[in-house]
């Protein structure tokens, strides 16, 4: 009599599947970037916190105080490094597709998860690079912890449904032409003066309102405000009008991923 000793084969969900994909190219990606010797991975973490506690010091040691009662510190962290988000995003999309071509040799990994892993690896460091840079502000007594954390999560999730979406744009168009993606660099650095993360709405003129009010991230800056300060203003915050955007762009950004597939050739 004979017996049978493999192993039954499982079957497993897609959604597991590429939850697996996503797990892995995230932990290929921190391996790529961070490498394995000193601190290795908590350079993910470190490196946009040294960045961020700087500015916030030389940021309240210049100043002291606000207008309108609100903390530097915290003015700034809840600024400076989400925004930090924003730019790894945006800024590393356009040569996602390039660094990762072979692995497309899997018929599980698909570009969309190649985005989704970079995006969901940079959330994470920069939630607990704020939450962190927040609490020590708060003991220091220099600065105070989100005085509405709903909120704050929501708007951080819109500025990563924001800056994924963007992404998705950048690194399609990025794919046909290699002009387009040397531009993004100088253009993340131009769009710092006006995108919110260094001032606040209520400081600014009528017709400067106005003109900012049409820019997708002074109003997300905005929503994080209101989110941090007691006493903030949630006037100049249009969520809708960040949700619309948030979904165009995404829908762009998966029909561009879908024709550049078919078109896209693995060497």
């Amino acid at each position: 009599m004979s017996y049978d000793y493999t192993v039954p084969h499982v079957p497993r969900s897609k959604a597991k599947v590429q939850r697996d994909v996503i797990g892995a190219l995230i932990m290929r990606e921190l391996h790529t970037r961070f490498g394995r010797d000193n601190i290795g991975l908590l350079w993910l973490v470190v490196e946009p916190m040294m960045l961020a506690a700087t500015l916030t010091l030389i940021h309240y040691m210049s100043s002291g105080h606000t207008e309108n009662g609100l903390s530097p510190a915290s003015f700034v962290v809840v600024g400076y490094t989400p925004f930090m988000m924003f730019r790894s995003i945006v800024g590393r999309s356009e040569a996602t597709f390039e660094s990762n071509r072979l692995l497309l040799y899997h018929r599980w990994v698909t570009l969309l998860d190649m985005m989704i892993a970079r995006a969901a690896m940079e959330f994470a460091a920069i939630m607990f690079t704020t939450t962190l840079l927040l609490c020590i502000v708060t003991v220091a007594g220099i600065g105070t912890m989100p005085d509405k954390p709903l909120v704050f999560i929501c708007a951080m999730l819109l500025l990563l449904w924001f800056s994924f979406s963007m992404g998705l744009v950048i690194a399609s168009a990025a794919s046909e032409s290699s002009a387009f993606g040397r531009m993004v660099h100088p253009l993340l650095y131009l769009s710092l003066p006006a995108s919110g993360a260094f001032y606040a709405m209520v400081w600014l003129p009528d017709h400067a309102r106005t003109v900012l009010g049409w820019i997708p991230l002074a109003n997300i800056f905005e929503l994080l405000r209101y989110s941090e300060f007691a006493n903030y203003p949630d006037t100049y915050a249009d969520v809708s009008y960040v949700v619309a955007w948030c979904m165009v762009m995404t829908l762009l950004g998966l029909l561009g991923l879908t024709l550049i597939r078919r078109r896209m050739e693995i060497h």
